[in-house]
């Protein structure tokens, strides 16, 4: 089962990827030497086509993993990333999950809403973006420091395939 879920997730990531088509770049499913070599390289986030397109804001606080405090246009706004599910306060994980996060953001964030603004406690949902366009929730989830979160989501099928890469390959501290 595992294996038909592999398939299709790596399908569906070869056919979403938008940028990659038609290149001889490996995906990390592809494999030039026999599985008992090196594995294939990690794959890495992705990166948003036109970042200046999609709402700035400032950031003010990380919170944790997958939770910051921003101001858009001057007004405060608690945001909780919309494709990934990082390590709680008091689980495994919660410290390097929220360092690397502090780490990869930048004063100047962006911000790209999806189907639902909002989560039940207010807050809005965004996919988070440095200010050059690099998936923050990609780049979590491909280092092993959050999961994918999998009801939906335009991106659910890549940040899924960088998860199960991130898992089978024992990446980062929730998979070592």
């Amino acid at each position: 089962m595992l294996i038909l879920l592999a398939a299709f997730v790596g399908f569906v990531y070869f056919f979403t990827d938008g940028g990659t088509a038609g290149t001889a770049t490996p995906g990390p499913f592809d494999s030039p030497t026999p599985l008992l070599q090196t594995p294939t390289p990690t794959p890495p986030p992705f990166t948003h086509p036109n970042p200046q397109s999609l709402e700035q804001a400032t950031l003010e606080k990380v919170i944790d993993g997958d939770t910051i405090d921003v101001l858009i246009g001057g007004e405060p706004q608690r945001v909780r990333y919309y494709g990934i599910d990082a390590p709680e306060e008091g689980d495994k994980c919660y410290e390097e999950a929220t360092k690397r996060n502090r780490e990869l953001l930048g004063t100047t964030i962006r911000l790209e809403a999806d189907a639902r603004n909002e989560d039940e406690y207010g807050r809005l949902l965004r996919y988070v973006f440095t200010n050059d366009g690099v998936s923050v929730d990609a780049a979590l989830v491909n280092e092993g420091l959050a999961k994918a979160w999998r009801e939906d989501g335009r991106y659910l099928a890549r940040l899924t395939t960088l998860e199960l890469y991130a898992h089978e390959n024992g990446i980062g501290c929730l998979w070592k």
